[in-house]
């Protein structure tokens, strides 16, 4: 027995990752999988040995990912490390460079008992991809021919909870960091760490303007607030001047709950408009803050990043408040210019919150919003009350917050999909560059145009063909040809298009949204295969591996089937294409495929 903890790998390159190599010494369990697809992930246990009879510090083991990319002279390379000696660490290298990392670089992953670490490499394989333990206080700047021409709506940016929480100030009786303090790092750190959106909620106290995290408590023996003051509104605005200084970055202050704590426990009031305006009068230090030139409001979601970042940093300082008075003026905008869906789980369970936020993610998007995934856990009532107990083993926000976060990736990742991500990657706690290194693995998702070619395994010079002429509409029967052909050309090549929980659609390069269809409830051993535009049931897929780099490509709707190809006798290319391509239950070569990068 030993101690035991997940490592969630996710392959936000466009190239599969191919196991080359996998040893361990004394390590209980140590098996990574064959093969990992792009803009997909893998969630792997791992086991140390800590038998008395061994020595615990010899444990140790490793894995090496192979990418293949064009133009590549040789196979990239990305190893796994697991040493004990000193103490438990789990390591990463990959032997190129990344956006900011040298070959070779060290990455320290740490370890988590009984949890879960994340590494993630998004980016083009063949280029300089992201890599967690990148520099990534410029990662707008550094993606932005990724990012560029798409809009605020169209990208994910990671966000803050309670941003300016790292400190707690004239704390109330019953408030403690456990029960009150959400982050670890303050906003310069935050920053850093690549957080571009912070939900700041403004309060007074003592005569000045600071952060401020207080609740109402209103029970029997008691009706008062309770919190305490975080960071100072003017440091808030010295440390994002600081930063914007020499960065190209966009950064967004959300200002909400803003309430005047001099006014007496009993009664805490929300901010009168001369309040609010003496708090844009402080926020008025920030230099690079986004001027609106344009008659009328603006909807910073339908705007372009590189038409919000041109030359420089710019700060949006949105007010949600719709008090009269307050005096906006052309340099601070109302909740209307950024209306985002935000709505938190309210629960301790991480399943609960999970689940809850997946799908109003997946129903939110679906009906065009600009939605804020709230990747957050609520103390109960009992665990507000933590600072009564003497073991301190009751949960504080930034336990609840350590869950939550190291479920992100491997929760996440799956439910992903064109249709379906988020825009504010919302946490609590930010001690590292995790979020952010989700966001861009959501955007290099969503900027994702690779091509790839389904080589044979039985017959190793033919790929999957698709003829999709006149497929402009779908059609109950299908329509078009899916075949092989000897070589790879434009009709050999296709996108592999997430459709969430791991499964994808595999759509034509050539001709615009049209997908392979796998017919499973027809007569005979060998099903239809054709194709159909857009995506339906009948045209997701699960790329199954088989051994090596070799996959077999299952039918989610009909799970028994694979897409099977036989060229018939065939050596040659022929202009309609040669064999065919049909739905069988055999798992033979003839099922199963290499994914080739175009």
């Amino acid at each position: 027995m030993g101690q035991g903890g997940f490592i969630t790998l996710v392959n936000g390159t466009n190239a599969p990752w191919l196991r080359s190599s996998q040893n361990s010494y004394q390590m209980n369990n140590w098996d990574f999988p064959e093969l990992i697809l792009p803009y997909s992930s893998a969630r792997i246990y791992v086991e140390w040995n800590q038998n008395i009879f061994h020595t615990q510090k010899d444990d140790n083991g490793q894995v090496v990912y192979e990418m293949k990319a064009p133009g590549l002279a040789a196979p990239r390379t990305l190893s796994i490390d697991a040493s004990a000696n000193p103490s438990f660490n789990i390591s990463a290298a990959a032997n190129f460079a990344t956006q900011t990392m040298q070959p070779n670089a060290v990455v320290n992953l740490g370890w988590s008992h009984n949890g879960n670490l994340t590494l993630v490499l998004a980016g083009d394989a063949g280029g300089f991809p992201f890599m967690t333990g990148d520099n990534v206080g410029a990662w707008m700047l550094r993606s932005i021919d990724r990012i560029g021409q798409k809009t605020l709506a169209e990208i994910a940016i990671p966000g803050a909870h309670d941003a300016g929480m790292s400190t707690l100030g004239s704390p109330t009786a019953f408030s403690h960091s456990c029960n009150t303090q959400t982050q670890t790092l303050d906003i310069a750190d935050q920053l850093q760490q690549g957080v571009r959106y912070f939900d700041i909620r403004p309060v007074i106290g003592g005569g000045e303007y600071y952060t401020g995290h207080y609740s109402q408590i209103d029970i029997k023996v008691y009706d008062g607030w309770q919190g305490a003051r975080g960071q100072k509104i003017s440091d808030v605005v010295s440390q994002i001047n600081e930063f914007a200084l020499n960065s190209n970055e966009l950064i967004i202050v959300d200002l909400s709950h803003a309430y005047d704590t001099d006014a007496g426990n009993g009664g805490y009031t929300d901010f009168t408009a001369d309040q609010w305006n003496g708090l844009l009068a402080e926020f008025k230090g920030i230099q690079n803050l986004y001027t609106n030139s344009a008659q009328g409001l603006p909807d910073f979601t339908k705007m372009t990043i590189s038409g919000l970042i041109p030359i420089a940093s710019q700060v949006i300082v949105i007010v949600r408040s719709d008090l009269a008075g307050i005096d906006l003026g052309n340099t601070f905008y109302p909740g209307s210019c950024l209306a985002t869906y935000n709505e938190y789980s309210g629960t301790n369970d991480l399943g609960t919150m999970v689940s809850d936020q997946l799908s109003k993610m997946k129903a939110q998007k679906g009906a065009g919003a600009y939605f804020l995934l709230s990747w957050t856990l609520t103390q109960s009532n009992a665990e507000a009350l933590c600072f009564l107990d003497p073991t301190g083993s009751t949960d504080s926000i930034l336990d609840l917050a350590s869950e939550a976060n190291q479920a992100l990736a491997p929760d996440l990742v799956p439910a992903l999909t064109a249709q379906a991500f988020p825009n504010i990657v919302y946490v609590d706690d930010i001690q590292d560059s995790l979020q952010t290194m989700m966001a861009l693995y959501v955007n290099e998702l969503l900027s994702a145009t690779a091509a790839y070619a389904f080589q044979s395994a039985a017959f190793p010079a033919a790929y999957i063909r698709m003829d999709g002429q006149g497929v402009t509409a779908p059609v109950g029967a299908g329509a078009g040809t899916v075949n092989a052909q000897i070589d790879a050309g434009p009709w050999e090549e296709f996108h592999l298009v997430p459709q969430g929980d791991g499964t994808f659609a595999i759509q034509s390069a050539e001709w615009g949204n049209v997908s392979i269809r796998l017919d499973g409830s027809v007569a005979g051993d060998q099903k239809t295969v054709n194709c159909q535009f857009g995506v339906g049931p009948w045209e997701v897929f699960r790329l199954k591996p088989v051994g090596g780099e070799y996959f077999a490509i299952q039918s989610v709707a009909f799970p028994t089937l694979y897409l099977a190809l036989d060229t018939e006798g065939a050596t040659s290319p022929n202009g309609s294409g040669v064999g065919m391509v049909y739905g069988t239950t055999d798992l033979g070569p003839k099922s199963q495929f290499k994914l080739v990068l175009s």
